[in-house]
């Protein structure tokens, strides 16, 4: 397809332009920015025009004369295409965006910056001028081509009268009928049409038919097909969405092989000789078998060329198996059309993406860090290691490396730290090899560490791999230096080295081995998995309600999860870019263009990263009204605070700028989104980044969508229920303008993730490919007449008419679908689900969990304010109120945190230390009986509301021997031993070392108690004989507050002293 240029807007005529702008010097491809030329680099546009031939609109006059007068070269058109070596420019291409992007017309920044980078592009190809293209704020325009050679072409021309003979053979019922009664001619028939109409190229899918046609959904509109690789790993999934007329023959072949057990493989052997010998023999019954092509290496090469009319150039790659395939799995399919109907409180896989300065793949350059200082850092600190490492000597490497890691340690105790621990950890690692390796080489060592390195570095910076303790933190970190990898020898090598490094951490310093985790078996995969999820625009409307919902007691912690949410799924922002922004990465008013920069919180994954975002035509108006709400009032704060608005943090409440916070303060909101994610979806796998893999699925979508409005392009309402996009039209046009030119499209896709080539997006984020595919080969289907269309469907041919009438379409694509359903029982056929209105909180089988949802309810309408009646509590409201009853007679110190936000009713654990805490102590207390029965556990509880005091979580007054070995029972097994002193408090009027040796003689082991002050309690209150024991926390920075303890037994007192239900556990416990 070829791009047609946009009607030029009414505009001022050549005598309206500024006087200081010579019209008839300015380089006629700059009409590009108003004016799209069908080819910008087609050598017919004279160098030139007159001056009759521009007539600019008043909008762009400011942006020609901030060309004129700043760039006059470029204005001019530098020098010519004969010249050899073309004119060096005195300014930066970022100069040039920047000012264009200053005089740009209202909403129209980024297109006009876009278009000014394609002329910039097309003078460079021209040789008018060399101009080094860095911060590309939107896809370069890549060269026409054609999509298959004039030889395949003409191959084509004298090939296709064998698609005619075969669309005869499947339109006439006498011979559809004798074809049903040999099963092998069937599967022939059936083999030859996927691969002519559906694009089923791989010959190792085609074989697999047989047995994925009863795997598949009964509704026939997809192959789900699994090829096993015995040699490479795990089998690869692949799903193929299928044209009209295969689904008719797929469905026909059904009924004719009722018993899937009875169904013999019509292949002997499975190889493309027996798969061509089935199609062969179809064609032979059939009487074409003359016009086919000799061997199926020229089958698949005619049906190929076919597809290409049709199909855009990155689907028919993705047919060949160009790209990876990443399907989305089963379940997120069966989640998109039977959405649950429950929230599931359940826990959430962590995920760890700390901020990456370089890429795994990325040369170690000068240029690539320039102007950033804490990239420049890494990238110093890297460079100089590797260079200490000698190619061709062993020992002189150790000698260079040990003196580096001498020179290293100066630095790394000081204020100013030059050396990152994770740099310094890595050179701890290059001397562990070098000491083992008996080879005086060390190009290996070297080769790894370059391979390994920036990744590594890039994520943890100034963070040590040893803090590290958790195995799922490692893999994520490991996994995401083995996603940027685009060849199978660069993973292989990526691979060693990461299994080196880890063998060093393991053995040296003692972190988790990952052993069993298949971590380190991925080497020769091929292709690697892929991790495809999506979520739909539905599932997050419900996530940003549930955050809100579980936000009422702080607004505006809600608000920040929200923003931070929206940004990832409407913009394709990573996690530690979102949490990273500053004010001042918005460009606004009116438009809001967010710039995504390194600043002093955070470094960018790679140098593409660096990119512009419109995000004023990507996310919906009433998320953009927020955020945009959200930017203007942390700009005030920033006035107020005297901090600059490009070093105030977007998402940070508190008046402190970049330099002064740490990215790990937004863990927290990070993970509350998580959190909102797999409970509003029930897919306990997603994760942040799959927002990031949503953009991509919509992106594409949208624009495919809006290239082809003319074209049977919808599913089943897909792109109205997938696209989460206000107008796919409005912002396909702002953001590659009105031509229908779909080779942009995956280019500026892969350009707003900040992707380096369009293989990687294809081949990690990418998961619609299938589904567009399947509607793109739609246009190959040829035009059938009624009689035709009603023998393929079995129908007589005035149920053609009456389906034509009823579905208001002449599309034979559209009437084969409905007929096709129409032959299926209700409960097979694809069918949408009504949108919800409400969600049922389903009850946890966790304890800790159940026992946060009950919090939450308990919480929920103490004020009404706020309140979001979307979600319904699995309690009943009786029992709820008379339990919020109890709880407002506790004083508050058992209800509320010293230093938390507060809450309604009673404050759930926040940090994450009260968090584990909690967890532990519940998990111990309800699910676990080894520790203590049901009725030492209605003691306990009644003991700490009696005995609790108000100056600490875990200070606590116990009368009595079996209560006091209890609560010894229970801190023990908590590891709290440590954490508090045991105090003795005597009763008045009796002797003191009495009372304490009565105590002394009856503690258990382990338990050191001493002497304390006189018990003091309120009149009228009975003395214990023998006094109390004081549980007095050790006040230490590390165990200071202790919140979650107090939550977690005022949890479990209001459980077992009021709530009386079923206990909480998994175990089944009872009392």
């Amino acid at each position: 397809m070829t791009d047609e240029p946009d009607n030029p807007e009414a505009g001022n005529r050549p005598s309206d332009l500024p006087g200081d702008v010579d019209v008839a010097r300015l380089w006629a491809r700059w009409r590009q920015l108003w004016a799209p030329y069908v080819n910008l680099l087609d050598p017919v546009i004279p160098q030139f025009q007159p001056v009759e031939s521009w007539s600019p609109p008043a909008e762009y006059l400011p942006v020609l004369k901030a060309l004129h007068r700043s760039f006059p070269l470029l204005a001019q058109g530098g020098g010519t295409a004969e010249e050899k070596d073309p004119p060096e420019v005195p300014f930066e291409f970022g100069a040039v965006i920047t000012e264009v992007g200053t005089r740009a017309p209202a909403y129209k920044n980024f297109i006009t910056r876009w278009r000014a980078l394609e002329v910039l592009d097309a003078g460079n190809r021209l040789r008018r001028w060399n101009i080094p293209v860095t911060r590309i704020p939107a896809p370069l325009p890549t060269p026409t081509g054609l999509l298959f050679s004039s030889q395949k072409f003409e191959a084509f021309v004298a090939g296709e009268p064998v698609f005619d003979a075969f669309m005869e053979s499947i339109t006439d019922v006498q011979r559809l009928e004798q074809c049903d009664h040999c099963q092998a001619l069937s599967w022939g028939r059936l083999l030859f049409s996927l691969i002519s109409f559906s694009g089923v190229f791989d010959s190792k899918s085609l074989l697999a038919v047989p047995q994925a046609m009863f795997d598949s959904p009964a509704h026939g509109y997809w192959l789900d097909i699994s090829v096993h690789h015995p040699d490479q790993g795990p089998a690869t999934f692949r799903r193929y969405f299928l044209d009209p007329i295969s689904r008719h023959l797929l469905l026909r072949q059904r009924r004719l092989l009722v018993d899937p057990q009875a169904v013999k493989s019509p292949f002997k052997v499975r190889n493309t000789r027996s798969l061509y010998r089935n199609i062969i023999a179809y064609a032979d019954a059939q009487g074409f078998a003359n016009r086919m092509p000799k061997n199926w290496a020229e089958l698949k090469s005619l049906a190929t060329t076919r597809l290409s009319i049709y199909v855009p150039a990155h689907l028919v790659g993705f047919a060949k198996g160009y790209y990876a395939s990443a399907s989305l799995p089963v379940r997120t399919l069966d989640r998109l059309f039977n959405p649950p109907k429950h929230v599931a409180n359940m826990e959430v896989w962590e995920e760890t993406e700390i901020p990456v300065a370089l890429s795994p793949d990325s040369e170690l350059d000068e240029s690539d860090t320039e102007g950033n200082g804490f990239p420049n850092i890494l990238h110093h600190a890297l460079v100089s290691l590797l260079d200490a490492i000698n190619d061709a000597s062993r020992e002189a490497s150790i000698a260079r490396v040990s003196n580096w890691v001498e020179g290293a340690k100066r630095f790394l105790d000081g204020e100013n730290r030059y050396i990152p621990a994770s740099v310094f950890r890595l050179s701890g690692w290059v001397l562990y090899v070098l000491n083992r390796q008996k080879s005086d080489h060390c190009r290996e060592l070297r080769a790894n560490l370059y391979a390994i390195a920036p990744g590594l570095v890039g994520q943890m910076g100034w963070s040590d791999f040893t803090e590290i303790q958790a195995e799922d933190d490692f893999i994520a970190i490991y996994t995401n230096v083995l996603d940027e990898a685009e060849t199978g020898a660069r993973r292989k090598r990526i691979v060693k080295g990461l299994r080196s490094f880890h063998e060093f951490l393991v053995e040296k310093h003692g972190v988790p081995p990952l052993d069993e985790s298949g971590m380190f078996s991925q080497m020769f995969r091929q292709p690697h998995s892929v991790d495809a999820n999506f979520v739909d625009p539905d599932t997050f409307d419900w996530i940003c309600r549930y955050l809100r919902h579980t936000h009422v007691d702080d607004p505006e912690k809600g608000t920040i999860r929200i923003l931070i949410a929206v940004l990832g799924y409407f913009s394709g922002l990573r996690r530690s870019e979102a949490v990273g922004l500053c004010v001042g990465d918005f460009d606004g008013p009116p438009e809001y263009t967010l710039v995504v920069n390194p600043n002093k919180l955070r470094s960018l994954k790679t140098d593409n990263a660096n990119r512009v975002l419109p995000i004023r035509f990507l996310v919906p108006k009433h998320y953009l009204e927020l955020l945009i709400g959200w930017i203007e009032r942390q700009k005030e704060r920033a006035v107020e605070a005297g901090v600059k608005p490009s070093e105030k943090l977007l998402f940070s409440s508190e008046l402190q700028s970049a330099r002064e916070r740490k990215l790990r303060q937004f863990d927290l909101d990070l993970d509350a989104v998580t959190q909102a994610l797999v409970r509003m979806s029930g897919d306990r796998t997603l994760r942040f980044h799959h927002f990031r893999h949503s953009f991509a699925q919509r992106m594409l979508m949208g624009l495919w969508y809006y290239e082809n409005q003319d074209r049977d392009v919808d599913f089943q309402g897909w792109f109205g229920r997938l696209l989460g996009l206000e107008s796919a039209c409005h912002t396909r046009e702002q953001l590659l303008g009105k031509a229908k030119l779909q080779r942009r499209s995956l280019r500026l896709i892969s350009m707003l993730l900040g992707h380096s080539t369009t293989d990687i997006t294809m081949n990690h984020y990418i998961h619609c490919a299938d589904l567009l595919l399947g509607r793109a080969v739609r246009a190959a289907i040829p035009d059938l007449r009624v009689e035709e269309v009603a023998a393929l469907a079995g129908v007589r041919p005035s149920t053609v008419y009456d389906v034509a009438r009823e579905m208001e379409s002449q599309s034979v694509c559209d009437q084969l679908d409905a007929l096709g359903d129409a032959a299926l029982p209700n409960h097979k056929r694809l069918t949408w689900p009504e949108p919800m209105n409400q969600k049922l909180l389903r009850t946890p089988e966790d304890a800790y969990e159940e026992l946060l949802l009950r919090t939450e309810a308990l919480n929920h309408r103490v004020d009404g304010v706020g309140q979001d009646e979307g979600f319904v509590y699995p309690y009943p409201p009786r029992k709820l109120d008379a339990a919020r009853a109890w709880l407002a007679d506790l004083p508050e110190h058992f209800r509320m945190s010293t230093r938390g936000a507060g809450a309604p009713l009673l404050e759930p654990p926040r940090t994450q230390q009260d968090r584990n805490l909690a967890r532990r102590l519940v998990h111990l207390l309800l699910s676990d009986p080894r520790l203590l029965r049901s009725e030492q556990l209605a003691k306990l509880a009644a003991g700490y509301i009696s005995g609790k005091l108000a100056d600490h979580p875990m200070m606590l007054v116990c009368d009595r021997i079996p209560l006091f070995n209890l609560w010894w029972r229970l801190f023990s097994a908590t590891e709290l031993q440590d954490d508090v002193e045991l105090l003795h408090l005597s009763t008045p009027r009796m002797a003191k070392d009495t009372q304490l040796a009565y105590w002394r003689k009856r503690m258990p082991e382990g338990a050191m108690i001493r002497a304390g002050g006189t018990l003091e309690l309120n009149r009228g209150q009975q003395f214990p004989e023998r006094g109390a024991v004081l549980f007095s926390p050790r006040l230490q920075p590390a165990t200071r507050w202790k919140y979650g303890f107090a939550w977690a037994m005022t949890c479990v007192a209001l459980d077992r002293l009021h709530w009386r239900v079923t206990p909480l556990g998994v175990t089944g416990r009872s009392d």
